[in-house]
């Protein structure tokens, strides 16, 4: 921890520093503009490299759990103190930029692409780091450093845009952004878009259009000046979950053809699941074993809140080595895990199995997951079965069924979650390598619309790598019920 309290202790003075060179700068006769950015440049880069050492010694030096969420906390705060100062080192360019030299622009343009690269590195060792021991971490801790990576981010995502328009402004060019002013809305509520759109051309720009690949051409024939910015407003009712993005295109006096697209924009719309109840309920099962002796496992859940029915058995004698895991959340938000090879997303229902076992007694096992229809689900069921007397196996299970967005306040957050959510979902995912008898089944019914029925069976020795997913993408809206309207 020295360490790290030194680097801290050498950030502080860097950016101690920067403020005395700044006061210099205004104080000593001579001292430019140009010359005290270099330095504060100078300073950034220097600092960089002693991030990257830290970074380097915190990766060599041995620790337990505790040690490492210690230097890890550590690793972020100077992260984020270098963001700072990085904010610092961009306001100052911004400011003196339009009264420097051809070449000063240039090479700040440069410099400033390099810093912003050696950061992109230190976030990308940070996100290694949080990777390798992700899964031993406690969730307090994963939700902090989740939403502190998410930050940091954020910050980095701030520079990039003003490298971007530094360059603009120095090469010309033609750029649009999109904006909305809302991010989670009611089936049929209205929202407005914003677009801005500027010229950092020299010369005029004439005949621009504006188009949006869901809503259309939305303005043509408009002209900008040099270094003339426009914006105007469209309003629109959005009834389902909504990403799109806007173009501009216009050409020059010199009838050039410049363009540009904008940021992806997404509006989520609640619904399209089983309301989460206010008061919601978890439960969860972990454990790992190893031996040889009799095998008798069992677990059983419903929950017509979610609309699951899970049950599996296991009954054998042998030599056994068993990693399992069994979560159920009434909110899928807190429970998050991966899908196949997706990444993690919000889930009701997941159960994990890493399994290897040898006997004379074949190991038998049933596992089933079902969506029920009469507690809101959508009336489909995953089944697998086998009796081996050798195995090695790695499985999962899933079920996503509840409208995440129940009870959010904070638009932007739930509607980032929203856009994980697979509901309505329910499947296995499963690798064996088996001598004995394997087979998988699923059904998914829904009267006078659809029937789907799947089965497989093998006996012998083989290898199976299987993937099953029963998926409804619910529309948000209200259901119509049988007696809908009826006063009494």
């Amino acid at each position: 921890m020295n360490v790290s309290r030194l680097l801290i202790s050498v950030v502080m003075a860097a950016s101690l520093l920067s403020a005395l060179n700044l006061g210099t700068a205004e104080e000593t006769e001579g001292y430019s503009d140009v010359g005290f950015i270099q330095s504060l440049e100078d300073l950034l880069r220097s600092q960089a490299g002693l991030l990257s050492s830290f970074e380097f010694l915190m990766h060599q030096t041995p620790t337990n759990l505790t040690d490492t969420l210690m230097f890890l906390d550590s690793f972020e705060d100077l992260l984020r103190r270098q963001a700072v100062l990085f904010d610092g080192f961009e306001s100052m360019l911004k400011l003196k930029w339009c009264r420097m030299e051809k070449e000063d622009q240039q090479s700040f343009l440069a410099s400033f692409e390099d810093l912003l690269k050696r950061q992109a590195y230190l976030l990308h060792r940070f996100k290694q780091h949080l990777k390798e021991d992700w899964s031993d971490f406690p969730p307090e801790s994963k939700i902090k450093l989740l939403a502190s990576f998410e930050d940091l981010l954020r910050r980095q995502c701030s520079l990039f845009k003003s490298y971007e328009e530094l360059f603009l402004i120095k090469c010309g060019g033609i750029s649009i952004e999109k904006s909305a002013d809302k991010s989670l809305v009611d089936p049929g509520e209205e929202v407005t878009y914003t677009y801005v759109i500027h010229n950092y051309y020299l010369l005029p720009v004439y005949d621009i259009l504006v188009s949006d690949d869901k809503l259309g051409i939305l303005t043509r024939n408009l002209t900008l000046e040099p270094g003339e910015s426009t914006s105007f407003n469209v309003t629109t009712e959005i009834y389902e979950d909504t990403c799109n993005l806007a173009t501009v295109m216009g050409k020059t006096s010199a009838e050039v053809v410049v363009e540009d697209q904008s940021n992806l924009v997404c509006v989520v719309v609640r619904g399209g699941g089983i309301p989460e109840p206010e008061q919601y309920e978890q439960f969860c099962e972990a454990q790992k074993i190893t031996g040889s002796g009799v095998v008798d496992i069992s677990t059983s859940m419903v929950n017509k809140k979610i609309a699951l029915v899970f049950n599996e058995a296991m009954a054998g004698e042998g030599d056994i080595s068993l990693d399992a895991e069994r979560a159920m959340s009434e909110k899928a938000g807190k429970l998050l895990r991966p899908v196949g090879e997706e990444k993690e997303m919000p889930l009701n229902f997941y159960e994990s199995t890493k399994m290897a076992y040898t006997g004379l007694t074949p190991l038998t096992a049933v596992k089933e997951i079902k969506s029920r229809k009469l507690y809101g689900g959508i009336d489909a069921f995953v089944n697998e079965a086998f009796s081996v007397s050798e195995m090695e196996r790695e499985s999962s299970g899933f079920l996503a069924t509840t409208d995440v967005t129940t009870g959010f306040k904070n638009g932007t957050e739930a509607a980032a979650l929203k856009l994980k959510s697979p509901a309505m979902l329910v499947g296995i995912d499963t690798k064996n390598a088996f001598n004995g008898t394997w087979g998988t089944d699923s059904s998914w019914h829904e009267i006078f619309q659809k029937k789907i029925l799947a089965h497989q069976r093998f006996t012998g020795k083989f290898e199976a790598d299987k993937l099953i997913k029963l998926h409804e993408k619910v529309a948000p809206g209200k259901e119509r019920g049988g007696c809908d309207g009826i006063d009494c």
